[in-house]
């Protein structure tokens, strides 16, 4: 039975040297047993209520990931104003002992854990979006059903009809594709192109779904008393969480031996 009574949540983004409030240095020191690790990692999700970091030290392009308990001395994590409003946090360890049993994996090689790590993170942020998108289009058919202009509801207009019918392909792509790289996994097999094509096409569309929601809807779709406008922002957050389009177009490209 899952339970969900443990968190576990990745601190994978080092803060780029521009937007460092101070020159934070990663550092670890190899002790009899254990691993002193410093570093700050930024938009780590849920960080605040979770119980355990996934965090990587990288020294010379070579990974090496550790489980880091959230409560250890040494752990500071403060909540980011995100424009999605989620639990998205800034992580900094500071002489954080780190047993050695909390290595995850040989030293060096955290290819082995990165790798699934992304890709499992892009399939759910594919799928993620799929379910937001399908809820953005059934409040969006809704408006235009109950909506008025000129005697009729304005889904009776054919310029309205379209841009529902182009919301309700762009999210079939993403159910199709993102399916596929799902049925693959859940087989172990190879999925990496299937799964940055589902991304590439999900971080696309959630764009335009909720751009031709808005239009929908009008400027209610942009009030915060109305939901579309969270839909939004979370739309526009995921799009680039684990890789946006250009990005996953060009792990597709590779896949494609161009």
């Amino acid at each position: 039975m899952i339970e969900g009574k443990l968190i576990v949540t990745p601190a994978l983004l080092k803060p780029e040297p521009q937007i460092k409030e101070r020159q934070e240095v990663d550092s670890i020191l190899p002790q009899p047993g254990r691993y002193e690790i410093s570093g700050t990692r930024l938009f780590v999700p849920y960080a605040h209520v979770a119980n355990w970091f996934i965090f990587p030290y990288e020294s010379g392009g070579r990974k090496t990931f550790f489980l880091v308990e959230t409560r250890s001395e040494g752990v500071s994590c403060s909540l980011l104003k995100t424009i999605a409003l989620d639990g998205q946090c800034q992580v900094s360890l500071e002489k954080v002992q780190v047993p050695q049993g909390n290595r995850l994996g040989e030293e060096g090689k955290g290819e082995v854990i990165s790798t699934p790590l992304g890709e499992w993170g892009a399939l759910a942020h594919s799928a993620f979006i799929l379910g937001l998108l399908e809820r953005v289009l059934a409040f969006t058919v809704e408006h235009a059903k109950q909506r008025e202009q000129f005697g009729r509801p304005i889904g009776s207009f054919q310029a309205i009809q379209h841009q529902c019918a182009d919301m309700v392909t762009e999210i079939d792509k993403i159910k199709f594709l993102a399916y596929r790289a799902a049925w693959k996994l859940s087989r172990k097999m190879p999925a990496t192109k299937e799964i940055s094509m589902a991304k590439a096409r999900a971080s696309d569309a959630s764009r335009k779904v909720c751009l031709l929601g808005i239009k929908i809807h009008g400027g209610v779709g942009i009030s915060e008393e109305h939901d579309l406008q969270l839909y939004f922002r979370k739309a526009k957050a995921t799009e680039i969480a684990f890789g946006d389009g250009p990005f996953h177009r060009e792990i597709v490209a590779r896949e494609m031996g161009l």
